[in-house]
């Protein structure tokens, strides 16, 4: 009785021993995740999600988001899924390790145009481009994908007219290649390095 006591004693200490050493050997979890663009710095199950997403699922994370009232107080919630679809609210969106570079800052220089019959705007300095901006000069218009030989901002080029059909939408293409939606809309009436973005 004594020899099984003791056997099992230490079949216990083996399991003890070998399961302390597993976990020591696992890597910590990343602190920060770039989360379709944003930086996400997650916690707990978040945290373990978002990792198996990037070593599983090439990058590629499901989330689903989602706003609650609580005491007159708006409060967001968002849920991370490692795999599945985009059914039942579910957005794939890409995840990387660590925090999503910054934008670089806006050149100091800006396009414009200057004719009606002009394609590819000039270029001049942002000081420049202001005093010529009141003289009748206008920033160009963003269109998306690059094109060889053309003015290539991010991933768009930049033309002096629209094709027939097309306008200027609500979004704005800045210097650094960076977009602004509607809501914050830059005023590329009279600031320079903005180009309002085509739409159809």
């Amino acid at each position: 009785m004594k020899r099984v006591i003791a056997v099992l004693v230490g079949v216990v200490a083996l399991a003890l021993t070998a399961a302390f050493a597993a976990r020591a050997c696992e890597k910590p979890l990343p602190t920060a995740f770039c989360v379709g663009g944003k930086t996400v710095t997650p916690t707990g199950r978040d945290a373990y999600t978002l990792n198996d997403a990037v070593l599983h699922n090439d990058g590629v994370v499901y989330v689903k988001t989602w706003t609650q009232t609580v005491d007159d107080s708006t409060v967001t919630h968002t849920v991370y899924r490692s795999h599945g679809s985009e059914d039942g609210g579910w957005t794939a969106v890409s995840v990387s390790v660590g925090a999503c570079p910054v934008a670089a800052p806006p050149p100091n220089e800006a396009f414009l145009c200057y004719s009606s019959s002009q394609s590819n705007p000039g270029v001049w300095s942002m000081n420049d481009a202001a005093a010529l901006m009141k003289q009748g000069y206008w920033s160009p218009y963003a269109v998306p994908g690059n094109v060889d030989g053309g003015t290539n901002v991010g991933s768009y080029h930049l033309v002096c007219n629209l094709a027939s059909g097309q306008s200027a939408s609500d979004s704005t293409l800045g210097g650094a290649g960076e977009t602004y939606g509607a809501g914050e809309k830059q005023d590329v009436q009279n600031v320079p390095g903005h180009y309002p973005v085509a739409g159809s």
